[in-house]
Order: C-alpha cells, then sequence, then structure tokens
C-alpha cells in the first residue's frame, strides 16, 4: 500500500517487521494479566500464547526471511508477478470482512450499540493517520508516516479477540479494518488523479 501511494517501501517493511515482532512478544505477556478467565499459572499462559502468536506472526515473518536469502528462484519468481501483495492484501481483507460479520451477528448485543462501536473505530482511524502523517511532515515521511500509524495488524488483534475474550470484543478491531482500507482506497484513488507513481 505503501508503494502504491509513492511512499518507501523499505523503512515500511523494517517497520512492520518490528512492530509485528515486538506483539508477538508483548501479547502473550501482557494478555494473561489482562484476561480474567484464565485459570492457568502466567507461565503457562504465557507459553500457549506465545506459541499461538508465533504461529500467526513470527513464522511467517521467518518464512519470508528464508525466501528472500536463500531460495532466491522462489524470491524472483514471486517478485515477477506485479502487484502480488495488493491482491494478497485483497484477499485478506475479503477473509477478515467475514470474521467482522462473524463477530457482529455472534456479539449478542443491538446494532445501535455495534453502530456505536463502528463510529468510534472510525474516528479512532481518521485521527492516527491524520496524526501519522502530520509527525511524518516533521521528517519528510508522511506516507510512510501516516501508513505507519493509521495501518494496524488489527486482523491479528480480531483473532485474539475472537478467541480469547468474548465475539463483542473483536468487532472494533474488525470495523477498524474496513475503515483503514476504506481510507487506504481513497488515498490510492487520489493518488493516481495526481499521477504518483508507485515504488516497487
Amino acid at each position: 500500500m505503501t508503494g502504491k501511494l509513492g511512499g518507501d517501501i523499505t523503512s515500511m517493511t523494517s517497520y512492520t517487521f518490528l512492530s509485528n515482532l515486538l506483539t508477538a512478544l508483548m501479547v502473550p505477556l501482557v494478555f494473561p494479566f489482562i484476561d480474567s478467565e484464565v485459570e492457568m499459572p502466567f507461565l503457562q499462559a504465557f507459553g500457549e500464547l506465545l506459541y499461538k502468536v508465533c504461529l500467526v506472526l513470527v513464522v511467517p515473518m521467518a518464512a519470508a526471511y528464508v525466501v528472500k536469502h536463500f531460495l532466491h528462484r522462489l524470491h524472483r519468481a514471486i517478485l515477477h508477478v506485479e502487484d502480488l501483495p495488493f491482491y494478497m492484501w485483497a484477499m485478506s481483507l475479503a477473509i477478515v470482512t467475514g470474521m467482522t460479520l462473524k463477530c457482529i451477528v455472534h456479539a449478542g448485543t443491538t446494532l445501535g450499540f455495534v453502530a456505536v462501536i463502528a463510529a468510534i473505530s472510525l474516528v479512532l482511524c481518521l485521527v492516527q493517520f491524520a496524526l501519522g502523517r502530520y509527525v511524518g511532515h516533521f521528517f519528510h515521511t508522511p506516507i510512510e508516516s501516516g501508513q505507519g500509524l493509521g495501518q494496524k495488524n488489527t486482523s491479528f488483534a480480531v483473532w485474539i479477540a475472537y478467541s480469547y475474550l468474548n465475539p463483542l470484543c473483536s468487532v472494533a478491531p474488525g470495523c477498524y479494518i474496513l475503515w483503514q482500507n476504506a481510507i487506504n482506497s481513497l488515498e490510492i484513488y487520489l493518488a493516481r488523479r495526481r499521477g504518483v507513481t508507485p515504488h516497487h
């Protein structure tokens, strides 16, 4: 997405890698304190969550690293598929949209309350994109900073909320995904109108 907006893909890749790695380490550490229904010892809860988080975040990152640095032929073949990350993003969005709708259906609350959650997530999304771009202007990286602060790996938040908390908890990150991708689609449209050249 950053590349399509004319931003620096390398810096965003580094940021995404580090933020996801920190998430993989912090979630298992903090989550047993948040979930009051966890009846197992802290170290056991930490170990089980760390294992599952690693499957979702660390294993794919490690696989990407292995492909890039050791499987050069496969890496070149993947790079030659034009817009592959964009199509993978679209497929992921379709899956997460389905998960969000499932969460809303099983939330056990009124549509009005779900609408309030969706509205709050929209406000937070807009604020974070705007704040990221504002801060980025001071470092000449408005696109990268806007995407870095505004675009979240909330599919992971949806998964962990739905798996370990009440399904209602997963509605907010699910709605955030829909809002952030609506904003990204608008940004791509505006970038194309301005004649921005995507970076590869």
